[in-house]
């Protein structure tokens, strides 16, 4: 926890929006803060433009953010009846984020200065003015933030910005530095918000420009593209910028944006939301997002003679490394807690084997906002049917469409309900009726050719644990499954199992085994 006396005795402590509306901010600055500013005759720092954002905020069409503009007025009335606060500024003042970043820059050779605030973005701009050498200075830059767990506190930003040109970390030989990566709220239930549309101004296309809170102006070059949402346009200065229809720039989606913004994660291939786009009305239509190289899995792997085409040289030891490297995201994510939601192959650009993209990452399901899309063949049983727009998916749900990927790659394209006389795969799926055998367990609608001889192939543990998971609806973790194929990448260097992506028959069985286990080939 930050020593909060020698802060407010040593800094010039500036607040902004973003603290005054955290749920732990009538703690910090009517208690803890409080009480320090009270006993040693100090003040802290709040612009004007902090409290004309507060006040906005009372006008919000979300019930709980005008509890909270209204809470973070309360708490600066309550510091300016005691003599407790500096007002400062103009209204024609910019924005609050560039007005701290402008008086920390002027001010950063004669003051310590320190910025309670909660926008990581914001903080990682502050801290890199710590780090200029244009500027030589024994003056101290600071960053606090609040906490809630497991105590209510004004903490030290522990984000550190990569360029550190004093004393630079010592990285070992080939072993990447690790970034921390924020952690989202694992939310229970979806918040009841109503769907208010924005209104309809005429979106740009080709050729016409768009304003960026970071990047600035940018032109729109080439469309590469077009969903249900919206459309894909490259820009000039070679990004990807995503512009929502019309009829889906609904004011909940900007809000799960800017969430999505003030959190970037750092995962090498997810093409996380690196801003907000605006139309020269200056009103939000999109973000922008690093651009994504190679083939849709869903049109190259997964359909034979554009696999053949694409990645004429791959064998299976390739498609299990391009598991693993899909896998090690997934992971990652989850730590963050980011569910996908809607996994499946059309959101995965795939280069190699070992570098993937994976796009429309504004539909992941982060903290209260649901994945409003899914896919019939990566839903779970249980939820199948279900509304995506009204409950938040587990881990549990993610675990079925992760699977599914896996299957999907070890028979490139197959889903693994598809079978010979089958019914619809939602009908499938929900009676669990899983057709690839395990010995002698088999319901005898493996579908034809190929696949069987694919499946005779697969090592034991790996049907094993399939055939659980979509047949006796058991989950397996994504770190079960990175071992479990890490193990089979093994055995498939040693020569133990066949490294054909499409082998032309079944898996050879030894005459030991036939006699010893009455073995049946299928």
């Amino acid at each position: 926890m930050t020593d909060l006396t020698k802060l407010v005795k040593n800094y010039k402590v500036f607040i902004d929006t973003s603290s005054l509306m955290h749920d732990g901010a009538n703690h910090i600055f009517e208690t803890e803060l409080y009480k320090v500013l009270l006993k040693n005759s100090k003040k802290v720092i709040i612009p004007i433009k902090v409290i004309e954002e507060l006040k906005k905020h009372q006008n919000s069409t979300i019930n709980k953010t005008v509890k909270k503009g209204i809470n973070g007025l309360k708490i600066i009335k309550k510091l300016q009846d005691d003599n407790l606060i500096d007002i400062r500024g103009e209204k024609n003042d910019p924005f609050a984020d560039n007005l701290f970043l402008t008086i920390f820059t002027k001010f950063r050779t004669k003051y310590n200065l320190c910025l309670i605030t909660q926008d990581k973005g914001l903080s990682l701009d502050i801290i890199g003015l710590k780090n200029s050498r244009s500027i030589e200075s024994r003056k101290s830059i600071l960053v606090c933030e609040i906490i809630i767990q497991p105590t209510t506190q004004l903490v030290r930003f522990t984000h550190r910005n990569k360029r550190q040109y004093s004393k630079p970390p010592v990285i070992k030989k080939n072993i990447p530095k690790k970034i921390p990566q924020h952690k989202f709220i694992i939310a229970r239930k979806v918040i009841n918000e109503k769907s208010i549309l924005l209104p309809n101004t005429g979106l740009p296309t080709v050729n016409d420009s768009v304003i960026c809170k970071k990047a600035g102006k940018l032109k729109l070059i080439k469309n590469i593209g077009s969903g249900g949402e919206g459309f894909i346009y490259q820009t000039n200065n070679n990004r990807i910028i995503k512009i929502y229809k019309d009829e889906k720039r609904f004011e909940n989606k900007f809000r799960k944006l800017s969430l999505m913004l003030n959190h970037p994660l750092s995962i090498k291939g997810v093409c996380w939301p690196t801003d907000m786009v605006f139309n020269i009305n200056k009103e939000p239509i999109g973000y922008l997002m690093d651009k994504a190289a190679g083939h849709q899995m869903q049109t190259s792997l997964f359909i034979k003679p554009l696999l053949k085409k694409y990645f004429p040289k791959w064998t299976k030891k390739d498609t299990i490394d391009l598991s693993l490297t899909i896998l090690q995201n997934i992971e990652s994510l989850h730590k963050s807690n980011v569910i996908i939601g809607d996994l499946n192959p059309f959101n995965i650009i795939i280069k190699s084997s070992k570098t993937v993209f994976f796009v429309d990452t504004d539909s992941f399901q982060i903290e209260h906002y649901p994945c409003p899309v899914g896919t019939v063949n990566f839903t779970p049983p249980e939820i199948q049917g279900k509304d995506y727009k009204s409950f938040l998916r587990t881990k549990k749900h993610e675990y079925y469409a992760v699977a599914t990927l896996v299957f999907m790659i070890l028979l490139p394209g197959k889903p693994p309900y598809s079978q010979q006389g089958g019914t619809n795969p939602a009908a499938n799926i929900k009676k669990m009726d899983f057709s690839y055998p395990l010995g002698e367990k088999t319901n005898k609608k493996t579908p034809d050719g190929t696949w069987r001889f694919i499946w005779s192939h697969l090592p034991f543990y790996l049907k094993d644990k399939l055939y659980d998971v979509f047949k006796n609806n058991k989950r397996i973790e994504v770190s079960h499954w990175i071992d479990l194929l890490t193990r089979y990448k093994h055995d498939l260097s040693k020569g133990h199992l066949t490294n054909d992506l499409f082998p032309s028959d079944f898996k050879p069985i030894s005459q030991y085994a036939k006699d010893k286990f009455k073995v049946k080939v299928r």
